[in-house]
């Protein structure tokens, strides 16, 4: 997390974080076929797949106040910012 410090047992951030989303590839490990997602065949492993199916942008904006936003079908050089779509979560 870029700009981020330690105060107590608190993280503050500032700044947005980015996430580009995609969709998971399970790999068999002993044939290194995909999983079909339904069956047993022994042991799986993560694969990220270079295929971005949309970007999820999140902003601390005040200490229990969150901006998310997320913009599917876009990569994040696409997406300049929040924009009038973003919606706050309070916890």
């Amino acid at each position: 997390m870029r700009n981020a410090f330690v105060f107590g047992l608190r993280w503050y951030a500032s700044g947005v974080v980015t996430y580009e989303l995609s969709q998971p590839n399970w790999v068999v490990v002993a044939t290194g076929a995909r999983w079909d997602d339904d069956t047993y065949k022994g042991p799986v492993r993560f694969e990220p797949s270079d295929v971005v199916q949309g970007v999820l942008l999140i902003r601390l904006v005040e200490d229990r106040r969150l901006e998310v936003e997320m913009f599917p079908g876009k990569t994040a050089s696409q997406v300049a910012g929040f924009d009038a779509n973003a919606v706050y979560y309070e916890r």
